[in-house]
């Protein structure tokens, strides 16, 4: 009986995987709704892996594989549970397409450019389909390629060869191609049997997904631009479009994000991102209609009845990513590889997570996971924590014009408008010391000038910086403690040094001198610095012993903790990382260590 059982399970479970269609955004029309569930906020890393080469695709999962291609041209089959590879094949070319399946087969195309069907269970190819010769595009930045979407028995694709495809889903053979003006970059969408997609001229058709004979065409505003006047791309079609109550929604790159009428192709309204790329594929969730725009760097929620913007919240970079929706949190990222969590009804930020590379792939949710890769080479998969843990963070990068310690050739100012540029308020000393004075917490304070005023320090363990430490405050400094400089009054050059103050942080300072500095010796980080992001090496000084801080994050050549946490009440931390003074560096690790909850 128990055998009889078993065989039955497992043929339920055999044909629930067959009977699967799974594509970007689950449906030919790419309207899936929000999300629901049980999790809270996701931004804690579950796993990552290499996989040697920029991920763009946008993850597909069947039950519990995660598909995807990389740009060395390798299709990955990886278990979503561990992250470890259960097969991987070499295509040859770059694979920036999203994955389709089923019936135990995936479809996936390739920058040659080709169509392939290959069986899940052990990547083996069972068909090929050219999809004809790359015409010339000069406008390039296309940095996605057109994903197949399944309807009816065919495969349905845009190529760079100007064409439209419908492909027999089981044979791999052509029935039709439909010419469009330009070349297809964009993602086929389909309702009712009829198929709509855009091209790199700002034409956008709509087409019998059957015949493959024209319906109508809707001419964008890019269709009267020229490129080489505007000296950069104002045509192209980029966005997939998503099909929601008889409507298209879409965005293009000459700056515009349009809703058409499903049946006869007239414009209804159309929102103005002031020239800047909409790339991203609009998720529609509820009245609220989810894009992002590249260069103005943010993301828009708007009306899908009238396209009035509802809010609209900065990023750190540009968007390419496309929106993800679960219970009402909206998830997406950025050139600077910063994975936004922002409440669907107000626009505020909740959390972020980041990468170490560009995110152009789109997330995915599976389970209790999100998944998504990153031009880092990396795939990320992450889990949630309630989201009543939450208190939005409130950061801040201290800068006082002119004065400058440690840093050089402008090291400084460039950590300052970096951050600044990520959503942090720059402060000086004197809204630094106000700051220090308020019952606030939950607040991060970069320190871009490495200097601390006298007067947060005075008191020590009732000093102004002890008590917004623990009030459950974060400290960041990027060089030698900013606290132990002692300043001429009038030159503001350094006059010496006081390690004394080490005391307003709970460190103990057997000398108050160079014996304290220890030398200048490389660094290196341990595991939980490689997990943040740290620089590979640095140079530092006054290293200190384990039994000092809370938390190592790298050690020097001496075995002394180089970059370190110390802990304070209610969550408060004290964090010192290292910067070169010298080289303009990358500086996203910074954004890392702000936003993890590091134990």
């Amino acid at each position: 009986m128990n055998k009889i059982l078993l065989t039955i399970l497992l043929s339920s479970c055999y044909m629930h995987l067959f009977s699967q269609t799974l594509m970007f955004r689950h449906n030919p029309e790419h309207n899936y709704p929000g999300v629901k569930s049980s999790a809270g906020v996701y931004d804690q890393l579950k796993w990552k892996i290499n996989c040697f080469a920029p991920v763009r695709s946008t993850p597909l999962i069947v039950n519990d594989k995660l598909i995807t291609g990389t740009t060395r041209g390798e299709l990955l089959n990886i278990s979503s549970a561990t992250g470890r590879t259960n097969w991987k094949i070499n295509l040859g070319k770059a694979i920036n397409s999203s994955a389709a399946y089923m019936n135990g087969s995936l479809y996936v195309a390739d920058n040659t450019p080709s169509l392939y069907s290959i069986n899940l269970a052990d990547g083996k190819i069972k068909w090929k389909c050219p999809l004809g010769k790359d015409k010339s595009y000069e406008w390039k930045y296309d940095y996605f390629s057109s994903s197949p979407v399944l309807y009816k028995n065919n495969v349905y694709i845009g190529s760079a060869d100007g064409n439209v495809y419908c492909i027999d889903q089981a044979k791999g053979t052509v029935k039709w191609r439909f010419s469009t003006k330009g070349i297809v970059r964009a993602t086929p969408s389909i309702y009712n049997d009829v198929l709509y997609i855009g091209d790199t001229e700002g034409y956008f058709f709509a087409i019998n997904a059957i015949t493959g004979k024209l319906t109508w065409t809707f001419n964008t505003e890019g269709v009267n631009f020229d490129n080489v006047k505007e000296g950069f791309d104002r045509k192209a079609i980029l966005s997939t479009a998503v099909i929601h109550d008889k409507k298209i929604f879409f965005g293009s790159r000459d700056g515009f994000h349009y809703c058409l009428d499903a049946v006869n192709g007239k414009e209804t309204w159309k929102n103005n991102h002031d020239v800047s790329w909409v790339i991203t594929t609009p998720y529609i969730v509820d009245t609220f209609v989810i894009v992002a725009s590249s260069d103005a760097r943010f993301i828009q929620a708007v009306s899908t009845r009238t396209g009035k913007e509802i809010w609209r919240s900065a990023t750190d970079g540009p968007v390419w990513s496309s929106a993800l929706v679960i219970n009402n949190i909206v998830y997406a990222a950025s050139f600077n590889g910063t994975f936004y969590a922002v409440d669907l009804y107000t626009g505020k930020k909740i959390s972020s997570f980041h990468a170490q590379g560009k995110i152009h792939s789109s997330p995915t949710l599976a389970g209790d996971r999100i998944y998504f890769g990153s031009d880092d080479g990396y795939i990320y998969a992450l889990s949630a924590r309630p989201r009543s843990s939450f208190k939005e963070q409130v950061r801040y990068v201290f800068f006082q014009p002119g004065l400058n310690v440690y840093f050089k050739n402008g090291i400084d100012t460039r950590v300052k408008n970096y951050l600044q540029d990520a959503g942090y308020a720059t402060i000086d000393s004197a809204k630094l010391t106000n700051l220090f004075q308020q019952p606030v917490s939950n607040s991060v304070i970069v320190f871009a000038t490495n200097y601390m005023p006298r007067n947060v320090l005075t008191g020590d363990e009732n000093s102004l910086l002890k008590k917004f430490l623990n009030q459950g405050n974060k400290i960041i400094v990027l060089g030698n403690n900013p606290m132990i400089y002692e300043l001429d009054s009038a030159t503001h050059q350094v006059s010496g040094l006081n390690f004394s103050w080490f005391r307003s942080i709970d460190i103990a300072v057997p000398y108050n001198d160079l014996r304290m500095m220890k030398g200048t010796y490389a660094a290196f980080p341990n595991a939980k610095g490689i997990e943040l992001g740290l620089p590979s090496f640095w140079t530092a000084n006054h290293s200190l012993p384990f039994d000092q801080v809370n938390i190592c994050l790298g050690v020097d050549e001496n075995g002394l903790c180089s970059s370190w946490i110390k802990n304070f009440k209610n969550n408060g931390q004290f964090i010192q990382l290292w910067l070169n003074q010298e080289t303009d560096l990358e500086l996203g690790f910074i954004l890392k260590v702000t936003g993890t909850d590091i134990k």
